[in-house]
């Protein structure tokens, strides 16, 4: 319970984010959802699944299972969502915008249930790194709550740009290798993030400072970025809809505001 608590700590601040990115054009409040329960259940009970059935015909020791099954298969589960929604869906997709939206949610749902688990782990004891209680959670949380909240929205966010890539190109090459290049990409970085904390605390810190802070402030320029142009196609039809007589100019500001 204390695990499920703290776990749900960052989840409103980053929902409530992508709700702001997705402001001028957003996406059905049901397909959100959905997106944040694929991550929360679907895609991490998968990942449990076909992580263990992999270890027990390819026995893997633990640095091979955090740096390299764990990126492959939590990542796939994850981007099954977005390949679902191009493929069932795709009048909900348009562009780059809304692909970085759906891999936030799907992360998002993905980390909320992953950090239960590993909070519970650290409360416990079990999970190797100190003798658990208070002091263990607490450590945990920070680590993963506080500093790094955005890891998972993160690495499938490159899914989610390859989908917007997709969609949004008529190369039908384009349209199937841009998904599997953003799929590529995000098991790279996640692999890496994973990866670094088998050299301790200074790998794990060194690759945060120097790669994925980087790295998530390019992608957040690039999201409101991209926010910016869907708000100045908004402002340019609704200026054409008021030299029409159809609404008052004077609401526009409020409206793109």
């Amino acid at each position: 319970l204390l695990a499920t608590v703290l776990a749900s700590v960052p989840v409103v601040p980053l929902v409530l984010c992508y709700l702001w990115l997705d402001r001028y054009e957003p996406e059905p409040k049901r397909l959100l959802a959905l997106a944040l329960a694929w991550g929360a259940f679907v895609a991490t009970v998968s990942a449990i699944v076909i992580g263990g059935i992999g270890g027990l015909v390819v026995p893997m020791t633990e640095t091979q299972s955090l740096a390299v099954v764990a990126p492959v298969t939590e990542e796939a589960t994850k981007g099954v969502f977005l390949l679902l929604l191009l493929w069932w869906r795709r009048h909900e997709l348009d562009g780059l915008l809304d692909g970085i939206v759906y891999a936030g949610m799907v992360g998002i749902g993905f980390a909320f249930t992953e950090n239960i688990l590993y909070l519970a782990a650290a409360y416990n004891g079990s999970d190797g790194l100190g003798p658990g209680g208070v002091a263990g959670i607490t450590a945990t949380f920070v680590l993963r709550c506080l500093m790094s909240p955005f890891a998972h929205p993160l690495f499938t966010t490159f899914i989610g740009l390859g989908v917007g890539v997709a969609v949004a190109s008529r190369s039908s090459a384009v349209r199937w290798l841009a998904p599997a290049a953003g799929y590529a990409l995000a098991v790279l970085a996640h692999g890496i993030w994973n990866g670094s904390t088998v050299f301790g605390a200074g790998g794990f810190f060194g690759v945060y400072v120097v790669l994925m802070v980087p790295a998530f402030v390019a992608l957040v320029a690039l999201a409101v970025r991209a926010r910016r142009s869907e708000a100045r196609v908004l402002g340019a039809a609704l200026s054409d809809a008021a030299s029409r007589g159809l609404l008052p100019a004077t609401d526009i500001g409020w409206v793109v505001g």
